[in-house]
């Protein structure tokens, strides 16, 4: 297996960023987007290099992450199509309603939602990555929609069994895993 391929097998959550901020209303689908921080909390968002959203959202210095639950699929192909209609029309046929302070659409039945201000913007390849203070935010309910090598998938949650180190002993620090 090379390179390429092990990394297509890092799955990740998959969400609609969007944004306002004086320009036209633009969303794109991202499965690039990770905690960088929790004090300040901050993410970060990579992007194709100069992508349509990248360039509004700089703009802007704001914008909004979508967390996609299983049942949005449809969401995600529609806003990773290329040909969609520009502006607010790409949003006609989705339920949403605007973030409080900057305007960016929230999407109806997405697992959470987060309000960003750009912090910085950094040349990563042949992406941009954007990282951005969380502002504001709501969790929703719901299980989340996964991208795995190319691929959707709904994902069914469940505790896993961890095993626990014993700190209460001079040799529990080295255990080896099952």
């Amino acid at each position: 297996m090379n390179a390429v391929a092990a990394v297509r097998r890092l799955a990740s959550a998959v969400s609609v960023l969007t944004v306002a901020g004086g320009g036209p209303l633009h969303g794109t689908t991202a499965s690039s987007v990770g905690t960088v921080s929790r004090d300040p909390l901050l993410v970060c968002v990579c992007l194709r290099s100069g992508s349509r959203f990248s360039e509004l959202a700089r703009d802007a210095g704001t914008f909004a992450v979508n967390v996609l639950s299983s049942r949005q699929a449809l969401l995600a192909d529609w806003f990773a199509r290329p040909g969609r209609a520009p502006g607010p029309e790409q949003f006609a046929a989705v339920g949403w309603s605007a973030h409080h302070a900057h305007g960016a659409p929230l999407l109806d039945g997405a697992m959470a939602w987060l309000g960003c201000r750009i912090t910085g913007v950094f040349p990563g390849g042949d992406h941009d990555l954007l990282l951005a203070e969380v502002t504001d935010g709501a969790a929703g309910e719901g299980r989340p929609l996964l991208s795995c090598d190319g691929r959707l998938y709904g994902a069914e949650l469940y505790d896993v069994a961890r095993r626990t180190r014993r700190h209460d002993t001079p040799h529990a620090a080295a255990t080896p895993l099952d």
